[in-house]
């Protein structure tokens, strides 16, 4: 297929999208546009964000920047437009420490929709999770974390387009359709999201294969070649477990795309069936396995708001698939020793139940002492009642611990019910 057919179908494939019935334009009726360019010594990248979103009821467009970005010019439906990019005051979100509130006040007298269009500049280094740019590895990594695109407070969802231009050299991948085009790389994301993930390498290689009626990749940058090929052949093994015990995840025909990235600091991640993992040294390959199960759970357990204590739904649920497939792949006397562990300090620790998201407690709760919570709970009756009850959280689309509460009373009755709620508050 030549490079025009492809362009094609991407550009067709994403107007059907938008048109793929009316609950988008109910639910998000946002998307964005990017264009960015990183200079060809790597060291600034300019940005133009063209957002097209409904008014909010308090008439203020609010998003989420990086503090180093230098803004050159905002305007609204045309016009240039007054902003308030507050420098001096806090991050709006503990997960994106380094942005600031970029508040845009809409005035009575504009449409209903609202054509945003951000231009700003930003040093490299300031947003990319490789930190400086070596010139033996030019590697990039954005994403929501760094803020490097206007981000919607709250982590509002979106569908994007993005143009990016990089030095020359540079392969690009993403949590989006990526082609070239030119001398750019388009991103195109019909699926809603609250991230726009860039990788850069000249060393960015994919393996790809399909398991079932699903279709796997695994990139990477660099990473050693045992690592890559060992994690290829367990990934299919996670995912075949995963809807053993907790349902299909989705449509019966899957993308899962991997990514394991050598960067010296940010987080692991997954963004829909897309997930990050940080690279390891063969011998640390247990550690690796262990992220990446744990980000594949996310793949099921993502529906609690990540913002307040009800995100251990999220991180516990996930944490106990991880072990889980540790237990799967290495033994039950190697998850032994996690468990043992878990249990001597879940005492000290405070209750999940009202716990800040910003507890400097709060990764050990709810992410180790919730999965020690599940596994207690699996205790509880056979194995076949806590599958099925799992089952039910993934398909009931659990939001919160007061409706996991109904399932724990409705699978495993009363006395059980009440001890789960005792747990949750000690």
């Amino acid at each position: 297929m030549d490079q025009i057919s492809k362009i094609i179908l991407v550009v067709i494939g994403f107007i059907a999208a938008l048109n793929a019935g009316a609950s988008y334009a109910q639910e998000s009726s946002t998307q964005y546009h990017l264009k960015a360019e990183l200079s060809d010594d790597y060291t600034t990248l300019d940005v133009s964000a063209l957002i097209r979103t409904d008014i909010p009821s308090n008439a203020q467009l609010k998003f989420m920047l990086n503090r180093h970005a230098v803004i050159q010019s905002i305007t609204l439906n045309g016009q240039n437009t007054p902003y308030n990019f507050d420098l001096s005051g806090p991050a709006p979100s503990e997960f994106v420490e380094e942005s600031r509130l970029l508040s845009i006040p809409v005035h009575e007298a504009t449409s209903e929709r609202a054509k945003l269009n951000i231009s700003y500049s930003i040093a490299l280094s300031a947003v990319n999770a490789f930190g400086h740019i070596k010139t033996e590895t030019p590697n990039v990594e954005l994403n929501v974390y760094s803020a490097w695109f206007p981000v919607i407070e709250n982590f509002g969802s979106f569908q994007y387009v993005a143009d990016i231009e990089f030095p020359e050299g540079q392969k690009l991948f993403g949590n989006a359709d990526v082609i070239m085009v030119g001398d750019q790389w388009k991103f195109t994301s019909a699926t809603e999201g609250f991230d726009i993930v860039v990788f850069a390498s000249p060393q960015l290689e994919t393996l790809s294969f399909t398991t079932g009626k699903s279709a796997v990749s695994v990139t990477h940058l660099g990473a050693d070649k045992t690592v890559v090929q060992q994690l290829s052949k367990d990934i299919p093994d996670i995912l075949s477990n995963f809807e053993n015990w907790f349902g299909p995840v989705g449509n019966t025909k899957s993308k899962y795309d991997f990514v394991i990235t050598p960067r010296p600091r940010g987080t692991s991640y997954s963004r829909g069936k897309f997930a990050v993992m940080t690279d390891v040294a063969p011998e640390e390959y247990a550690r690796l396995f262990a992220t990446t199960g744990h980000e594949i759970g996310h793949f099921w357990w993502n529906k609690a708001d990540s913002s307040t204590w009800q995100d251990w739904l999220n991180e516990g649920f996930s944490e106990y698939a991880a072990i889980a497939a540790l237990t799967e792949k290495f033994g039950k006397e190697h998850t032994d020793t996690i468990w043992h562990k878990e249990e001597q300090r879940a005492a000290s620790l405070p209750a999940i139940k009202g716990l800040a998201r910003n507890d400097k407690n709060a990764e050990k709760v709810f992410y180790r002492k919730a999965a020690y919570l599940l596994h207690n709970l699996r205790s509880q009756s056979d194995s076949e009642t806590f599958i099925n009850f799992m089952k039910a959280v993934h398909a009931e689309k659990v939001t919160n611990t007061e409706q996991l509460e109904h399932l724990v009373a409705a699978h495993y009755g009363k006395t059980t019910a009440a001890w789960f709620a005792k747990q949750l508050s000690l």
